[in-house]
């Protein structure tokens, strides 16, 4: 029960809105801002996150989900505005075991992102996900953007153990 409730409290801030960092100041002085304060603000936003074992037509997770059986192909949509729907991004996806502490798969996209598009992303293990607590994460221009926790229910036998 511990350790359900744990989990589901690790999902709730993961689920949580990442805040955004303090902005520097100018001195009273009025000096230009720092190299750092110069930089463009993230030109591409994700503005949903969902993670499922199915898609419909336009890339977009039929029925979200966060517990999975073995045999499911996992899929995650994000959908995703930018400012600037020409200019290529960098989109990143980082699948990871959190009971081996290892990542499954990474890959990156670069594309333009049209106003407000959906794009999905999956993975799958024909012999079976091993049960346990997982994460992905989406990484937009090479800075981690969103994360969500999810399970892999192992299946349970109910035939009896074979005799010796």
């Amino acid at each position: 029960m511990r350790a359900l409730l744990a989990f589901a409290l690790l999902l709730l801030a993961a689920c949580q809105p990442q805040r955004a960092p303090p902005q520097e100041k100018t001195s009273s002085a009025g000096s230009a801002p720092s190299a750092k304060s110069a930089l463009p603000a993230q030109a591409v936003h994700v503005l949903r996150m969902e993670l499922g074992n199915a898609l419909d037509a336009t890339s977009r997770v039929t029925r979200p989900m966060q517990q999975f059986d073995p045999s499911d192909t996992l899929f995650v949509s994000i959908e995703l505005s930018t400012a600037n729907p020409t200019q290529p991004h960098l989109i990143g996806v980082r699948w990871s075991h959190l009971d081996s502490k290892q990542t499954v798969l990474e890959e990156h996209r670069t594309q333009p992102i049209p106003t407000a598009t959906c794009l999905a992303f999956q993975i799958s293990k024909p012999d079976g996900w091993p049960g346990g607590h997982y994460k992905v994460e989406i990484l937009l221009d090479g800075q981690l953007a969103q994360t969500r926790l999810f399970e892999v229910f192992a299946k349970v036998s109910l035939a009896p153990p074979p005799r010796s």
